[in-house]
C-alpha cells in the first residue's frame, strides 16, 4: 500500500452520525422486552388511565390507519364510542396483545367494534393471525400487526391465504403521528407524564435505525468506493495484529508467563505461570496468579492495560494480600493498586497498569514491551510479582 491520503479523505467525506442520548428503558436494561412494550402501550392507550393525556395514543392510531389508506375519516367515526383494553386477551388458548373492544353492543349481544394489535419489536413473526381475528366476536375488526419495520408483505400474504386483512404499522409511524398531535393534549398532563412520555419516544426512535439511513446509505456508498484499498487495510492490520500477539507471548514467556491460547484474534489474553500442555516447560510456579493483558488498544495505540490478578478459588484472599501489600512492598507509576474483580467475579486485580502508553522509540516491538514489564512487574530492584508471590505464600501458611 502506497500511501493513506485516500484513507484521510475518506474519513474527511463520511458523515458524522449524532449521539444517541439513551432513554430510562434503555438504562433500566429492558428496551427491547414486548411485553413491555405492550404494557406501557396499553396504559397510554386507556383514556380512563391516570396520565392525562386521553386519546393521545388511541386517535393518533387511527392517523396512522387513515392515512395509509385502510379506513376513510367517516367510517373511523365508528371507534368514538367508549372502549376498555384487555392485555393478553384470550383468543381461543391463544394471546392477543392488545385488544380493544366497544363498551357498546351489536343486536347479537358483541361489542360494536374491536381493534387488534399483534405488538412486535425484535421477535420473528409467527402468530396465527386468523386465529385471532376469528375468536374476537364483533362485525367492526381493525387487526393491526405493530413492528418497528414495514411488514406490508407479510400482512398481505396473510389477506391473500386467510382473508383477514391486517394493517402494517410501524412503531415509528404511530410516534410521529402522537407529536403531530401531542400539543392539544399535552395541556391536561403533569411535569411527570410529559417526561415519561418523552423517554418512550426516545426508546422507540433509539431502536428504529431508519432514522440513520440516510447517512448510513451514504457511508455504505462511501465505503464500496473503496473497498479495495480497504480490504487490503484490513489484510496489513490481521498480519499486525498477528506479529504483535506473537511478540506479546514471546515476551511474557520469557518472564515464565504463557497464554492459554496463542490464537490473535481475541480482544485479550490471560498468561499464566504454567504453560499449556505440550509446552516445554510445564510447571506452575504460581498457580494462584495470571496476568490480564487488552490486546485491541496494545495494537492499535500502544495502550498498555494489563491486571496482575489472583483468579479462582484464590479471589477470595485479594483483599488480605492488598492490605499486606500495602504495608510492606512500594510501587511507582504507572502502577497502581489493582481497581477491579472480587470473589464473585472469580478475579482479584492485584496491580494493574491502565491506558499507558509505550513510548515510540527506535526500539524494536518486542523491546519496548519486555522494557515495559522490566519497569513495571518484573524489576530486578523491586520484582512486584516476586513479593506478591512471597506474601500469598506466607498467607496461604498462616491459613492452613
Amino acid at each position: 500500500m502506497k500511501n493513506l491520503i485516500w484513507l484521510e479523505e475518506l474519513i474527511q467525506r463520511i458523515p458524522l452520525r449524532s449521539k444517541k442520548v439513551r432513554s430510562i428503558y434503555e438504562l433500566s436494561g429492558f428496551p427491547y422486552w414486548e411485553n413491555v412494550n405492550s404494557n406501557i402501550l396499553s396504559y397510554y392507550f386507556d383514556e380512563e388511565e391516570d396520565h392525562g393525556l386521553g386519546r393521545l395514543f388511541f386517535h393518533s392510531l387511527l392517523d396512522v390507519v387513515i392515512r395509509k389508506g385502510h379506513l376513510s375519516e367517516a367510517a373511523a367515526s365508528i371507534f368514538e364510542s367508549e372502549f376498555q383494553i384487555k392485555r393478553e386477551a384470550d383468543a381461543n388458548g391463544k394471546r392477543i396483545d392488545i385488544l380493544f373492544e366497544s363498551k357498546e353492543h351489536d343486536d347479537k349481544d358483541n361489542p360494536a367494534w374491536a381493534i387488534i394489535i399483534e405488538n412486535k419489536l425484535f421477535a420473528s413473526v409467527t402468530n396465527n393471525f386468523a386465529w385471532y381475528a376469528r375468536s374476537v366476536k364483533s362485525s367492526n375488526k381493525l387487526c393491526i400487526l405493530l413492528s418497528l419495520g414495514s411488514l406490508d408483505h407479510l400482512t398481505a400474504d396473510v389477506h391473500r391465504r386467510t382473508g383477514f386483512l391486517y394493517l402494517s404499522v410501524t412503531h415509528l409511524e404511530l410516534i410521529f403521528a402522537i407529536k403531530s398531535r401531542a400539543a392539544e393534549y399535552l395541556l391536561n398532563a403533569d411535569g411527570r407524564q410529559f417526561m415519561l412520555l418523552k423517554e418512550y419516544i426516545l426508546n422507540i426512535e433509539n431502536m428504529d435505525n431508519s432514522l440513520d439511513r440516510v447517512e448510513l446509505e451514504k457511508q455504505m456508498r462511501l465505503i464500496q468506493s473503496h473497498s479495495t484499498q480497504i480490504t487490503e487495510l484490513h489484510q496489513i492490520q490481521l498480519a499486525v495484529n498477528d506479529y504483535s500477539v506473537k511478540v506479546l507471548i514471546e515476551v511474557m514467556s520469557k518472564f515464565g508467563f504463557y497464554p492459554y491460547t496463542r490464537s490473535s484474534n481475541a480482544k485479550s489474553k490471560h498468561f499464566y505461570s504454567s504453560p499449556a500442555d505440550g509446552d516445554p516447560t510445564n510447571s506452575s510456579r504460581m498457580p494462584y496468579f495470571r496476568f490480564f493483558v487488552e490486546l485491541e488498544q496494545l495494537m492499535l495505540r500502544r495502550s498498555m492495560t494489563i491486571h496482575f490478578e489472583l483468579f479462582g478459588d484464590y479471589a477470595k484472599y485479594g483483599d488480605e494480600l492488598r492490605r499486606m501489600l500495602v504495608e510492606q512492598v512500594s510501587y511507582a507509576d504507572p502502577v497502581i493498586l489493582g481497581p477491579g474483580g472480587g470473589v464473585q467475579y472469580s478475579y482479584f486485580h492485584i496491580f494493574s497498569v491502565m491506558n499507558f502508553t509505550l513510548p515510540h522509540t527506535d526500539n524494536s516491538w518486542d523491546t519496548s514491551v519486555e522494557s515495559f514489564l522490566l519497569q513495571t512487574f518484573f524489576n530486578p530492584a523491586n520484582n512486584l510479582v516476586s513479593k506478591s508471590n512471597e506474601l500469598m505464600r506466607q498467607l496461604l501458611i498462616n491459613k492452613s
